[in-house]
């Protein structure tokens, strides 16, 4: 079959031809309104948007302070914890000393001893008896150290739990939270 004029169509291509310009006329008659709904959307989400954006810096301004107390607490912590470890390396290097000390105070004892009943110059015993007040005053001496280290530790180690525990929501049960704050408490 030949194909038809353009300036000649057939039925079928002329309603095909008249349909498309029945379209284009409703698309043109709709188009002013769409672009107008499509602006006004997009006014609307310019506007969302902006309002999501000055939200979300009101926020992050609103917690900044709380992050940099997080992270000054943070760092605290972390020096606390090396001070702790430090003491513990120190407390068990003195107890290391003290127990040799003890154990050299051990041997001169029995050393003594069997030199005491053979011995009957006193003069030697006396000056050992006063070596070993001399090495009682150093244990004692020695153990003070201790306390005052162990105590040293258990202040940074309470000091570290306040920090830790400071800003929570104080527990319904009172001896709930004394027992938990005694657990952490222990080494």
């Amino acid at each position: 079959q030949p194909y038809p004029h353009p300036d000649n169509p057939t039925t079928p291509q002329r309603a095909h031809i008249e349909q498309t310009k029945e379209h284009e006329k409703r698309i043109q008659a709709t188009l002013p309104t769409a672009q107008g709904h499509m602006q006004s959307m997009s006014g609307q989400i310019k506007d969302a948007v902006e309002k999501m954006r000055s939200k979300e810096q009101s926020i992050n301004n609103q917690f900044e302070t709380i992050r940099q107390e997080y992270e000054a607490s943070r760092g605290e912590m972390k020096v606390i914890e090396d001070k702790v470890s430090s003491t513990r390396t120190n407390v068990n290097d003195l107890t290391n000393n003290m127990n040799s000390i003890v154990e050299q105070l051990d041997e001169l004892k029995d050393d003594m001893s069997s030199r005491e009943n053979s011995a009957t110059d006193t003069s030697p015993l006396i000056q050992i008896k006063q070596a070993l007040q001399g090495i009682k005053g150093d244990v004692n001496a020695f153990e003070l150290r201790i306390g005052v280290v162990s105590h040293t530790l258990m202040q940074a180690k309470l000091k570290s739990i306040k920090t830790k525990h400071r800003g929570t929501k104080p527990p319904k049960d009172a001896d709930e939270d004394n027992m938990d704050f005694e657990d952490e408490l222990e080494y």
